[in-house]
C-alpha cells in the first residue's frame, strides 16, 4: 500500500514540475512548484523504497539449486577431512 501512495506522490510531483516548466517558459517562473515538486517526488520515492517487499524465491530450477548445495557441502566435508 505504501508503494502505491509513493507512486501517487511521484506522479503529483511530476505534474508540479511540468507546471513549473510551463511557468518558466512563460517568463514568469514559479519556483514554489519546483520546490514542492522536488520534495513530493523525494517523499514518494522514500515511500516506494520503504514499502518494497522482495518477491518470494522462485521455485524454478529448485532441483539444480539443491544439487549445487549438496555439491558445496560435499566440497566442505572433503576440505575438512584433508
Amino acid at each position: 500500500m505504501r508503494s502505491q501512495i509513493g507512486l501517487f506522490f511521484v506522479m503529483i510531483g511530476l505534474i508540479l514540475m511540468v507546471i513549473f516548466l510551463g511557468s518558466d517558459l512563460a517568463s514568469n517562473p514559479a519556483f514554489e512548484y519546483f520546490c514542492f515538486g522536488v520534495l513530493i517526488i523525494l517523499g514518494g520515492i522514500a515511500l516506494i523504497w520503504k514499502g518494497y517487499t522482495p518477491p518470494p524465491p522462485s521455485r524454478r530450477f529448485r532441483m539444480l539449486r539443491k544439487r549445487e548445495q549438496e555439491k558445496a557441502e560435499d566440497r566442505l566435508k572433503d576440505r575438512d577431512n584433508v
